[in-house]
């Protein structure tokens, strides 16, 4: 609803967001939020199946499909995050410090998949974080947001190029 009126049951814009540290509340299989998003999102089962299996396929998530969510480790946690904010494929993704507290193979596992999910398919990736490494691998445009003002918006070396190493005191 819009000031009274239906709104378009089709968006203009399919948007998804992730937080860090999904825990849906630790008792549920691991596949129960994605049926339960399915009908948030009225993802058609053909889509839905078509959707779930590959993205189960590309984030290694087969195996773990009817594991207690308590049982996954943070990684596995992080990538079924991943998989339900892109159940309904949005065309915009807002991701808040994806690989935060990941070991090594799954922050890499990630990091290659939000880049193959932005060239392959054309998805606007909106990442906030403090790693410079996933700056680095994934970002191509960034901004420094400081007390709610834009104070750097550019790409990574025009930064670099701003930033004095020198420091004072």
């Amino acid at each position: 609803m819009c000031r009274g009126k239906n709104a378009s049951p089709t968006p203009l814009v399919s948007v998804s967001y992730s937080v860090n540290a999904p825990n849906y509340g630790g008792i549920y299989r691991s596949l129960n939020p994605l049926i339960f998003l399915r009908e948030i999102y009225r993802v058609q089962e053909t889509d839905y199946i078509r959707t779930k299996a590959e993205l189960a396929t590309l984030l290694d998530l087969e195996p773990l499909l009817d594991v207690p969510v308590r049982q996954l480790s943070l990684g596995q946690r992080m990538r079924f995050d991943l998989a339900a904010t892109l159940l309904h494929a949005p065309s915009v993704l807002f991701l808040d410090e994806p690989t935060i507290g990941l070991d090594a193979v799954s922050k890499l596992a990630v990091g290659d998949f939000i880049k193959r999910l932005n060239q392959e398919r054309g998805v606007t990736v909106i990442l906030t974080t403090h790693d410079m490494d996933d700056i680095e691998a994934l970002c191509t445009r960034m901004m420094v947001i400081g007390h709610g003002r834009i104070l750097s918006d550019g790409n990574l070396e025009d930064l670099r190029a701003r930033v004095t190493t020198k420091r004072r005191i």
